[in-house]
């Protein structure tokens, strides 16, 4: 049976102390263990994914060391972002289980001082509000794993307690019904880049499979602003950048209104992945060339962002959720070799930071006379990210990133590598006449 879904969003009283949060803790861990518990005859009724927002890691200045490193850079979100302690994921078949949960929590004031919750449906038939197939190209369960789990070993900036942790951001997107239902069946096709039958992209066959999709060849079919185009482009180095869509339509009466959308849900090992599909990608107008325009649902007013928010989905503990975020943090591993970790961002000849695409960019690792290279390049993914693996610690190396028409020359970067993890940032100048994206 497929499963209904609840957000709830839970606000904290101001001014809790340690224990008191740790407790209240302990009682959600109760709460959603009677959630999830099977009847005594019959499959599981409900389950939750637990997540705390930023607001969470605020109250606790003593453990800052442990914070998230993704919330230190807060992504550029476009409407209204939920202020909540606790995010709740709920999958249910059984209103009753929801219904028993909500009282549970609201039964815990004045700890509790706000409850919100969103409600999306399970599709039967697989299309969104606009009657378009949707998640076609999700991922699968092997692809879920490496795309939405923290491991110290791709992302050493993230805290220990973290590891297999996740991120989570959250869009409710209103899909505006009447300005669709003017458009003819072949403009609705070209805003979105498929074919409204099954699904296909438009510059395949009726029929193509979308898991088997490739790069696009067509300089024009789907159009650049397409939504296909915007949100999934495709290709060896686009498709390195992951995120697992769990987003589920909602209809809500507000003044004798319907109103319909949908409840967007992702989960990534790294917020920069999902700031990548939503800033880099399809609200940038120079994406995937200069002038391509925003998004066409956005361009064409189809869609309207109304909330927004992004959380930390903590690893499992028998204690309570998050419960090792209060720990001290561990001793680093000794390691006789270590990782250098590339993290290359963007900026304009401003130094603002810019969306520029930082994928595809090579750096070569040399010994200190700068001369002898060690082992085969690295280049970067499109959140900017790359790796050099099997350093012996101790070395003193060279990092030189290969010439871009794109940005500005950085100087190379001397470093010693005194751990199992480096992190090298490296800060590009986009070139005044160079386009953020293509050639």
């Amino acid at each position: 049976m497929r499963s209904e879904t609840a957000l709830v969003f839970v606000t904290l009283a101001d001014g809790l102390d340690q224990s008191a949060v740790q407790q209240w803790l302990t009682q959600l861990a109760d709460f959603i263990g009677a959630l999830e518990a099977p009847p005594r005859r019959g499959t599981q009724l409900a389950s939750a994914v637990i997540a705390m927002g930023p607001r969470f890691f605020t109250r606790f200045a003593d453990h800052a060391a442990n914070n998230p490193h993704g919330l230190a850079s807060p992504i550029r979100l476009p409407s209204a972002s939920i202020d909540a302690d606790i995010f709740l994921h709920v999958s249910y078949t059984s209103e009753s289980r929801l219904a028993d949960l909500l009282r549970l929590l609201w039964e815990t004031r004045p700890t509790v001082v706000a409850i919100d919750v969103e409600h999306g449906y399970a599709r039967a038939d697989g299309r969104e509000a606009f009657g378009q197939l949707d998640g076609l190209r999700n991922l699968d369960r092997v692809q879920r794993r490496r795309a939405t789990t923290v491991d110290p070993g791709t992302l050493p900036e993230e805290p220990a307690w973290f590891t297999g942790g996740s991120y989570a951001a959250y869009l409710k997107i209103e899909q505006n019904m009447d300005p669709w239902a003017g458009l003819d069946a072949t403009t609705r096709e070209q805003i979105i880049g498929r074919h409204a039958s099954d699904g296909s992209r438009l510059d395949h066959e009726p029929g193509h499979n979308p898991h088997s999709e490739g790069a696009f060849t067509d300089p024009s079919t789907p159009p650049h602003a397409s939504h296909v185009r915007k949100s999934g482009p495709r290709g060896s180095l686009h498709d390195q950048n992951l995120i697992f869509r769990r987003g589920v339509p909602y209809v809500e009466e507000i003044d004798n209104t319907l109103h319909f959308g949908l409840q967007f849900v992702s989960y990534q090992a790294s917020l920069r992945d999902f700031d990548v599909v939503l800033n880099h990608w399809m609200l940038n107008p120079d994406f995937p060339e200069r002038g391509s325009g925003l998004d066409s649902l956005v361009a064409n007013n189809l869609i309207t962002f109304l909330l927004s928010g992004v959380f930390v989905v903590v690893p499992h503990d028998d204690r309570f959720p998050a419960a090792g975020y209060f720990d001290p943090a561990p001793e680093p591993p000794h390691s006789r070799k270590g990782r250098i970790h590339i993290r290359k961002s963007a900026v304009d000849q401003n130094g603002v930071p810019t969306n520029a695409e930082v994928g595809d960019i090579e750096f070569q690792l040399f010994e200190s006379d700068g001369v002898t290279a060690i082992g085969d390049p690295a280049r970067t993914n499109p959140a900017g990210r790359a790796v050099f693996p099997a350093v012996r610690v101790g070395n003193t190396v060279i990092i030189r990133e290969s010439p871009s028409d794109r940005f500005e020359p950085v100087a190379d970067q001397t470093i010693t590598v005194d751990k199992a993890n480096v992190l090298v940032s490296v800060v590009n100048r986009l070139r005044p006449t160079a386009p953020a994206y293509g050639g």
